[in-house]
């Protein structure tokens, strides 16, 4: 019997709302009040899923149980305990259990193609005590060769096992200095996957200052998820966010944003904010998502404010108008309402083989 267990998870609470915090993936998820219970009563001990439903049955149903259980197992907020193998006791002594580990495909893979950036922001970890910038090659800079990321796709489709859609996310440094190789990688990608039957997702951070017109005609053709690192308007971009000569960058991003958001229409453009004290606040970021309409992505540098305090509001930003698919967690216009793919987006249910119902 499947005995269910919380992963490594760090809870807590903003502008009044639980999300949590994963720590394997590094991600950040808003919890509905089934999540929360299903999650803070694996938290406390692990369960089957009869036990589970026995010990919530006041809160909600069995259904509703199974659901959000199958919703946390994806975002793998928790999993299934592997069964401990009987192994003789020695005499005189007890041997403790051994769990054999688990195998699991692989989902998301992020490239990593260069560590040189163009900008020099403040608050960046290469650019302060402890950067690493200066390393035993010196400041030669260093891009991911096609080979290396042609190797990379290769074991993603192979350890993706028998998942129908890999996660494939590029990143630097400034992601698009390497452009070349990205591209190129992309177009691999999608053939050796097609030859697999599967189907790659891809999606790269970005600082815009090199979003040029035929860039985005690529990211937008080939439906490439993108998210701008932008702390917000200008006066709070133009102190952080600034040239290796310290001039601000706000001016140079500002038009290709906008031209961005008006052609790539297949995908919801993120913007990632880090929140610095004497940075961007909860109303200034609201004020400027306004203007600018993309999906608001809150993380934290040096912010220390008091409990409740204006700027633990930044991250209520976050959520925009659309719909989350409960299975790659994409935000999405519309999902599926058909009974056997409830919740999904177009993409899940095309990978699963199924239709949407309108």
């Amino acid at each position: 019997m499947s005995v269910w267990a919380a992963r490594d998870h760090h809870r807590f609470e903003a502008a009044g709302r639980p999300f949590v915090y994963l720590a394997p993936s590094a991600a950040v998820f808003a919890l509905d009040d089934p999540a929360d219970k299903v999650l803070a009563s694996l938290s406390q001990a692990p369960a089957t899923s009869e036990e589970l439903v026995t010990r919530l049955s006041e809160h909600m149903s069995g259904t509703a149980v199974e659901q959000t259980l199958a919703e946390l197992a994806r975002v793998q907020a928790v999993g299934m305990l592997a069964p401990a193998r009987a192994e003789p006791q020695p005499t005189g002594g007890t041997r403790p259990k051994v769990i054999p580990l688990a195998q699991f495909p692989l989902s998301t893979m992020v490239l990593n193609v260069t560590n040189q950036c163009n900008l020099s922001c403040t608050y960046c970890y290469e650019y302060g005590e402890d950067k690493i910038v200066d390393t035993q090659n010196g400041r030669k800079p260093k891009f991911m060769s096609e080979e290396t990321a042609r190797q990379s796709v290769d074991f993603m489709l192979k350890e993706s096992r028998s998942n129908p859609v890999a996660h494939l996310t590029f990143f630097g440094g400034e992601t698009l200095l390497n452009f070349p190789v990205l591209r190129k990688t992309i177009d691999y990608a999608r053939r050796r996957a097609a030859e697999l039957g599967k189907q790659v997702d891809f999606s790269l951070t970005t600082n815009a200052t090199l979003l040029k017109p035929e860039i985005i005609e690529f990211l937008a053709d080939e439906q490439v998820g993108v998210t701008i690192s932008i702390d917000g308007p200008r006066e709070v971009q133009d102190r952080f966010r600034v040239f290796h000569n310290g001039s601000g960058s706000y001016d140079v991003v500002e038009p290709k944003i906008r031209e961005l958001l008006a052609r790539h229409r297949s995908r919801p453009i993120g913007a990632r904010v880090t929140l610095t004290a004497g940075g961007a606040t909860g109303t200034l970021l609201r004020q400027y998502q306004d203007d600018l309409p993309m999906l608001f992505i809150v993380s934290q540098a040096d912010l220390q404010v008091s409990e409740g305090g204006e700027d633990t509001l930044a991250i209520d930003v976050v959520r925009a108008e659309g719909y989350k698919c409960a299975r790659c967690w994409r935000t999405v216009d519309t999902i599926s309402s058909s009974p056997d793919t409830d919740g999904l987006c177009e993409r899940c249910v095309a990978a699963l083989g199924g239709s949407q119902a309108a």
